[in-house]
């Protein structure tokens, strides 16, 4: 059940405000808010963020048992509540004839920028159902949430870094996941380079001023010559023009590629974000070391990222992309997660049968 239903929060009794030094005293106590009036304050409260977080982190811990996820504001007014209907009734909080239970983990979250207080996440229940775990889990969710704020103030700077770019100055876009050769893309044009340029265009990006045999020897082995390499160069800039330099080995002007913008997501946290970035490998077939190195990282930095996670969505998503779809580690952590009786078993076994024969 999820409800910003009536809810009676800052009650002098209220043990988790106090653990977490949400209200000072009994007169700081906040009132009772309506159901009106916590779903509206839920709407503009700035940890509203956290409810698809919470959802997907400890949505399958509180309904394996009686508990509830609880979110407060940073005056211990109770906004949001996911639970069983068995677990939480708010007109019976209201009316004083439950508690609401004991807190099994609480974790307060923070600006990430200002260091202000926001709130507080609270794993709420029977003390019977609490676990060792569950504190790690409740802070693992609140570190979440404030790496989603940063997320999003990061992205608010991009946002802003745009607004302020001269409009003379076009954004240059590469995208090369999942493709063979890398796609150039200036306002309306898209441009499909050649396997050697797109190797080129990449390791400008991966490793800007890369001195030419440095260069040769990462593109042809160490037989490489550096004049072969800015010969490649020379006709490269054919293509890109004024965005190669021809006294630098670099891209100039604002740059945007999806390998960056999915490692920048990995650094975040952002599992979300990364996984729609995620179409594959950079540059599947490349032999050049710096490209296969960076390849590498990626996918497996996006997999541990998956796996690191609890439950099972996550790592169904991660089984579903081409890089996972052959993982039979993760298909074994699969079948673990799985209830025997959950109808994605079946599925998840034969998952498992096919990759143990291939």
């Amino acid at each position: 059940m999820e409800s910003p239903s009536k809810v009676a929060a800052g009650a002098s009794t209220d043990l988790r405000a106090k653990a977490l030094r949400l209200t000072r005293d009994p007169a700081d106590a906040p009132a009772v808010l309506t159901a009106r009036e916590a779903a509206e304050r839920w709407r503009a409260h700035p940890l509203s963020i956290a409810e698809p977080i919470l959802r997907d982190l400890l949505g399958e811990v509180h309904y394996e048992s009686d508990q509830e996820v609880v979110v407060r504001g940073a005056d211990g007014a109770l906004l949001w509540i996911d639970g069983k209907p068995a677990v939480f009734d708010p007109e019976e909080i209201l009316a004083g004839k439950r508690p609401g239970g004991w807190s099994l983990g609480a974790a307060p979250v923070r600006d990430p920028s200002s260091g202000e207080l926001l709130g507080a996440i609270d794993l709420s229940g029977d003390l019977a159902e609490a676990h060792p775990h569950s504190l790690a889990l409740v802070s693992a969710a609140a570190q979440l949430v404030e790496a989603e704020f940063a997320v999003r103030l990061a992205r608010a700077e991009v946002e802003s870094l745009r607004a302020q770019t001269p409009p003379e100055i076009e954004v240059l876009r590469i995208e090369a996941l999942g493709r063979k050769r890398a796609d150039i893309i200036r306002g309306d044009e898209r441009i499909t380079l050649s396997r050697r340029h797109s190797e080129i265009v990449a390791m400008l990006v991966l490793h800007p001023d890369l001195e030419d045999g440095r260069l040769a020897r990462e593109l042809y082995g160490e037989g490489g010559a550096a004049m072969t390499a800015r010969s490649e160069l020379s006709r490269l800039r054919r293509i890109l023009g004024e965005r190669l330099p021809s006294t630098a080995r670099r891209l100039d002007g604002v740059v945007e590629c999806d390998f960056g913008e999915l490692e920048t997501a990995l650094d975040c946290d952002d599992i979300d974000r990364a996984i729609a970035l995620w179409r594959g490998e950079l540059l599947p077939g490349s032999t050049v070391p710096l490209i296969v190195e960076a390849r590498e990282r990626l996918e497996l930095r996006l997999r541990d990222l998956l796996l690191s996670r609890p439950g099972t969505a996550l790592l169904k998503r991660w089984l579903e992309t081409g890089a996972g779809r052959d993982d039979i580690e993760a298909a074994r952590e699969l079948i673990r997660r799985l209830a025997p009786d959950d109808p994605a078993h079946a599925a998840a076994a034969s998952r498992l049968r096919r990759l143990s024969r291939s």
